[in-house]
């Protein structure tokens, strides 16, 4: 696991390539709907130029459940979060990003509205081999002064392993570069909590 301190991620391999290759066909029948950003009341907003990709929550359940369980042991043994595991009004999605996709800077939480305000962790699972397209990086910022950019994109590197996880607060300021090739897909969700004291 590589945890750095300005950025508060984890990142590992977890998933080999077989089992990436099976979900990316297990979604290609599935149903697909838009991409949305919240409101502050916490209603989807329409589809725009802060967030443009496509969703399906039809995740094959033999892929989320060992995913779930490395986020949680993540988040419990090296966050030391107190969590309750995933959200029964906020499934986990497989995100597919094409030829101009992607999602402007935001974070996963702080709206105080069902399902948004107790999610406390997010995690990002790459699926697509990262030959596969260009563009599309999960990038987190940085918050501390005179970091070293090359931790940074070490991390952005091992991020885009096919197979990685990504785990982080999801209060965490974070976004997606435009796809400018090909097509990126990745497993999202958020593991939720009671309220940081």
């Amino acid at each position: 696991m590589n945890a750095t301190p300005a950025t508060a991620v984890a990142c590992f391999p977890l998933l080999d390539e077989a089992t990436c290759a099976a979900a990316i066909a297990a979604v290609q029948g599935a149903r697909w709907e838009p991409g949305r950003t919240a409101t502050p009341a916490g209603r989807p907003a329409e589809r725009g130029p802060r967030r443009s990709c496509e969703l399906t929550r039809d995740v094959p359940s033999e892929l989320l459940a060992g995913v779930v369980d490395a986020v949680m042991r993540v988040g419990t043994g090296s966050f030391g979060y107190a969590l309750t595991g995933l959200g029964a009004e906020d499934p986990p999605q497989i995100m597919r990003y094409a030829p101009g996709d992607g999602f402007e800077w935001h974070f996963d939480c702080g709206v105080d509205a069902p399902p948004y305000g107790t999610r406390k962790l997010s995690f990002s699972v790459q699926l697509s081999d990262p030959s596969a397209y260009d563009g599309g990086d999960l990038e987190l910022a940085a918050y501390q002064l005179g970091y070293d950019p090359a931790v940074l994109t070490a991390q952005r590197a091992a991020a885009r392993g096919r197979g990685a996880l990504i785990a982080f607060g999801a209060f965490h300021v974070h976004r997606v570069c435009p796809v400018t090739r090909g097509v990126r897909y990745a497993l999202v969700g958020w593991i939720h909590g009671p309220a940081f004291r």
